[in-house]
């Protein structure tokens, strides 16, 4: 299952010594590393719930909207996804999905051939 909404941690805000958002989370999104919460298991989120930015005393959690979508075998997280293609046209959808995320010029036809894939789903 791909979900569009799920939590991002910001690690350079985060203490994860605190645990506040690991102990506080019921659908065990997050799970403590070295010095920081991440979210481990994004698809356990409630949609549309950021309680979890609520009760963050550093203010490190934000939801983009972002979605996952597969590239080669690999889930790629893709900032406004959705809002490129409110457009309707897959070129200006795309230069849209560029200019919000880093795509590396080794990755660039797989890339698009994964979105326009994502545009032509959403189009049926």
């Amino acid at each position: 299952m791909t979900q569009d909404w799920f939590p991002v941690i910001d690690s350079v805000r985060c203490r994860g010594n605190c645990s506040i958002c690991i102990n506080f989370c019921p659908r065990d999104v997050f799970e403590k590393e070295v010095n920081f919460a991440v979210v481990s298991r994004p698809n356990n989120c409630l949609s549309g719930c950021d309680s979890c930015k609520e009760i963050c005393p550093e203010k490190a959690i934000t939801f983009l909207k972002t979605r996952m979508i597969d590239v080669n075998g690999n889930k790629v997280g893709i900032k406004g996804l959705a809002k490129a293609f409110e457009n309707n046209d897959f070129t200006k959808a795309y230069e849209e999905i560029k200019k919000n995320n880093y795509i590396p010029d080794s990755a660039e036809k797989e890339f698009r051939e994964a979105i326009k894939k994502e545009f032509d789903k959403k189009k049926r």
